[in-house]
């Protein structure tokens, strides 16, 4: 005896309402298994905020290199943060000096482990960077100070090579050294004062470094 349409769609009903409860049981699943992920991530980046390690999740490093693709100001978000991007841009400086990477050396070429260190301690120093996919922010800073230092040496006549090795004796290096440092500082501290002149009077611009700003900074590698 065939089936009436009342039982057809009382069975198609509850076929219906199996599918709902079985769609509701693998949502609740879901949605427990995001709630774990979820612990287990503020559980992770609390512990990496702890000992200077990268998120895993963070801002990706745009292409090109700054100065030459993109404005690391803006990539960095801080284009209305003149005073901690240049904090940020201090502290990389020191990690670099402390760190004895020698400017007459490319990028490419400079110890592997104390790059790695210079990553660590400016994470846990300005926690800003901790939110740029593997320390690119830092590198990008790093590099550009080097490079500055090495435009220096050549606008002082110091010899260099094409790979940018350099000839100049020991004591010469550093005393080079000590006088990029201190005009380095100057120039921001210069810079900050101009921006904290609101009728931009202030005679500092004249005398800074290279003119400043990121164009300057930002030769690339």
């Amino acid at each position: 005896m065939a089936p009436t349409d009342t039982q057809l769609t009382a069975k198609k009903q509850n076929g219906q309402k199996i599918k709902r409860k079985e769609l509701h049981r693998q949502i609740e699943w879901l949605q427990a298994e995001n709630r774990q992920l979820q612990a287990e991530l503020r559980c992770y980046t609390s512990s990496s905020q702890g000992n200077g390690d990268v998120p895993s999740i963070g801002i990706p490093r745009p292409r090109g290199c700054a100065g030459d693709g993109f404005n690391l100001r803006e990539e960095m978000g801080l284009q209305g943060q003149p005073r901690l991007y240049r904090a940020i841009q201090r502290c990389v400086r020191a990690m670099v000096g402390r760190a004895g990477l020698d400017w007459r050396i490319p990028w490419r070429s400079q110890p592997k482990e104390e790059i790695v260190k210079i990553f660590r301690v400016a994470r846990k120093r300005q926690p800003y960077l901790r939110r740029f996919t593997n320390d690119w922010a830092t590198e990008e800073f790093a590099k550009q100070y080097l490079k500055n230092h090495r435009a220096y040496c050549r606008r002082k006549r110091y010899d260099l090579d094409e790979d940018g090795f350099s000839s100049t004796r020991p004591d010469e290096v550093q005393e080079l050294t000590e006088e990029f440092d201190l005009q380095h500082i100057d120039s921001l501290e210069l810079e900050d004062e101009d921006r904290n002149d609101p009728n931009g009077t202030s005679a500092a611009g004249s005398s800074r470094m290279g003119g400043g700003g990121d164009e300057e900074e930002m030769e690339t590698e």
